[in-house]
């Protein structure tokens, strides 16, 4: 049988007890020393971010005149140099982009007027045109085209000085008021009955008036736009352009649909998804501006315009437009 001796030292344990205090002290004061540096150096280094920040929603907004400042450290300074050379570099593209814009303005706005007074020369060449054949059957010929195409001289000069006034003010003209569409697709129709003997265009307008919200200028640009385009289609071989009219009811009030068709060799299906994009054409000589400007006036009046076409079948183009009140 063995026999164990215990003996406990007071002093000791009293040691051991003091150096856990001590030790446990140490630890807390180190952690709290900790927290303090922490907090001292976190606030150090959001204040330069914060900086950071702060010009970056700025410039966000839009105020490029922003200036990212140091003061956070080295490297917190070489990043404030790096976006404030990117922030030149915005500058310097936003200068350039807002010249860009602006010559491509002018010149979308030259291109309007040359295409707008164009449609306007046209039947007033073909007057002349009709006029020197006149001539040369003598006087009695001459008297008697003159009556014939006296109309659609004064109209298209009137048409041109309208146009005139409309860019006069250099904006776009789409006042609502009272326009007879058929009374101006007939205009149109006789305007460029003459224009390509080859083109045979076909008044199905019917009769009666049908008032649209649209003015007189606009309307024509968009009837002389369309049939222009269906003119051109069919042009080269010749063949048939035919314009009619009808009302349709929709939502609870009255719209006239003018239908412009030609049985040309139609529009294949890349080029149709682009027909109303400005300045998009497959013709040498055209300007990609017709349809172009036609959707534009169209829609500015809440109507809607509509291309269908299939190849070896033609192309129709739906101009939908407001009824008008009788007091517009």
């Amino acid at each position: 049988m063995d026999l164990v001796i215990a003996w406990r030292d007071p002093l000791l344990a009293a040691m051991v007890r003091s150096w856990d205090r001590a030790w446990l002290l140490s630890l807390l004061g180190s952690a709290i020393l900790a927290l303090f540096l922490g907090l001292a150096m976190a606030r150090r280094l959001s204040e330069p971010l914060q900086k950071l920040a702060g010009t970056a929603r700025r410039v966000h907004l839009g105020r490029l005149d922003a200036t990212f400042e140091g003061g956070g450290g080295r490297e917190l300074d070489r990043l404030g140099f790096f976006l404030n050379g990117m922030l030149d570099r915005i500058r310097e593209g936003v200068v350039r982009v807002k010249a860009a814009e602006k010559r491509a303005t002018v010149g979308e706005l030259a291109r309007q007027v040359n295409h707008d007074v164009r449609n306007g020369l046209v039947p007033i060449r073909n007057v002349m045109n009709h006029l020197g054949e006149a001539h040369d059957g003598g006087p009695d010929k001459l008297a008697e085209a003159f009556d014939a195409r006296a109309g659609t001289l004064v109209e298209s000069l009137d048409y041109l000085g309208d146009l005139a006034d409309q860019y006069r003010a250099v904006a776009v003209h789409s006042m609502r008021v009272r326009s007879d569409l058929r009374a101006v697709a007939r205009s149109v129709i006789e305007s460029n009955a003459a224009s390509s003997p080859a083109v045979r265009i076909v008044d199905e307008l019917g009769q009666g008036s049908a008032w649209v919200e649209m003015d007189g200028v606009s309307l024509r640009r968009v009837v002389e736009n369309v049939v222009a385009n269906a003119m051109a289609a069919v042009g080269a071989d010749g063949g048939t352009v035919t314009l009619s009219v009808r009302v349709r009811d929709d939502r609870a009030r009255t719209w006239f649909q003018l239908t412009v068709a030609d049985d040309g060799p139609g529009i294949p299906p890349d080029v149709r998804a682009r027909v109303f994009e400005p300045f998009f054409t497959t013709r040498e000589e055209g300007t990609g501006l017709g349809l172009a400007i036609a959707r534009r006036l169209v829609t500015d009046v809440g109507g809607r315009i509509v291309l269908d076409s299939e190849a070896d079948r033609g192309t129709r183009v739906d101009v939908v437009l407001k009824e008008a009140a009788e007091d517009a």
